[in-house]
């Protein structure tokens, strides 16, 4: 799980676009250019290089609420 406000910040490194945390938690999904990168010990690899094609058969992830920021 990422923290709130970090994955506020983050952006696709290919095109700039928001990342999403999936449902998982496993990964980050670009919406615009559909790139998942993996989450390994809560930190996103956003690495072009470690991206992998969001499957055409796998429904399009959902942004998972986080809880308000006391």
């Amino acid at each position: 799980m990422i923290e709130r406000d970090f994955c506020e910040v983050l952006a696709c490194p290919h095109c700039k676009g928001p990342l999403d945390e999936d449902v998982k938690g496993s990964a980050v999904r670009c919406r615009s250019c559909r790139l998942l990168f993996p989450v390994r010990d809560g930190f996103p690899i956003l690495l072009v290089d470690e991206a992998v094609p969001e499957s055409p058969m796998q429904p399009p992830a959902r942004r998972r609420s986080l809880p308000p920021i006391p």
